[in-house]
C-alpha cells in the first residue's frame, strides 16, 4: 500500500489556495461598478471570504502576496499602484482585516460584528494614510464615506454566504 507524505500534500494544498487567493484579489479589483460616479470594487468581499474560509497563516500570506503583487506588478494587472500609490492604506487595512477575522475565527464563531471591525479596520488604513495626502477631512469624504453602504452589504453577503456554505445550508 502506498502512504501519501501528509506534509507534502499540505504544502501543495495551501499552496493551491495561495494562487487561488491571489487569483481571487485580482479578479475582485477588476470587477468594477460605479455610484454617483465613484468606482467600487468587489475587494472588500474578496478579503472576507479568504479570511473566513482559509487557514489564519494562508490566509494572511494571500493579503500579503497580493499587496507585494499590487506594488510591483503592472497597474493594468491590479487596478491599483498598491503600497506606493494613494490607496496604500487600503492594501494595509486588508492585512489588517484578515488578522481581525482569522484572530476571532480561531476563538468562537465569527459574528457580522467582527466583520463589520475588520471593515472598519480598512476604512481606517485607509483614510490615516489618504489623510497625508489631501488632508483629513477630504480623505473621509473621499476614501470612506462613498463606500460605507456598499462595504458594509458586501462584507455581510460575504459573511452569510460562507457561513451558511460552511453549514452545508441556504436557507435562513
Amino acid at each position: 500500500m502506498y502512504h501519501i507524505p501528509t506534509k507534502r500534500v499540505h504544502t501543495i494544498t495551501s499552496a493551491g489556495q495561495l494562487a487561488l487567493g491571489l487569483l481571487l484579489l485580482l479578479a475582485s479589483g477588476h470587477v468594477r461598478y460605479y455610484v454617483h460616479d465613484i468606482p467600487h470594487t468587489m475587494q472588500t468581499l474578496a478579503i472576507v471570504c479568504i479570511a473566513l474560509c482559509y487557514p489564519r497563516k494562508t490566509a494572511i500570506k494571500t493579503t500579503v502576496l497580493y499587496a507585494v503583487v499590487a506594488t510591483l506588478g503592472p497597474t493594468a494587472m491590479t487596478m491599483s499602484a498598491g503600497l506606493t500609490g494613494a490607496t496604500a492604506g487600503y492594501f494595509i487595512g486588508f492585512l489588517c482585516a484578515t488578522h481581525i477575522i482569522t484572530s476571532q475565527k480561531a476563538h468562537t464563531q465569527t459574528t457580522i460584528a467582527t466583520i463589520l471591525t475588520a471593515q472598519m479596520a480598512i476604512w481606517g488604513c485607509g483614510m490615516v494614510y489618504l489623510s497625508c495626502i489631501v488632508g483629513p477631512e477630504k480623505a473621509f469624504w473621499l476614501g470612506v464615506y462613498p463606500f460605507v453602504v456598499t462595504d458594509c452589504c458586501k462584507s455581510i453577503i460575504a459573511w452569510y454566504l460562507i457561513r451558511h456554505f460552511k453549514l452545508g445550508q441556504m436557507s435562513p
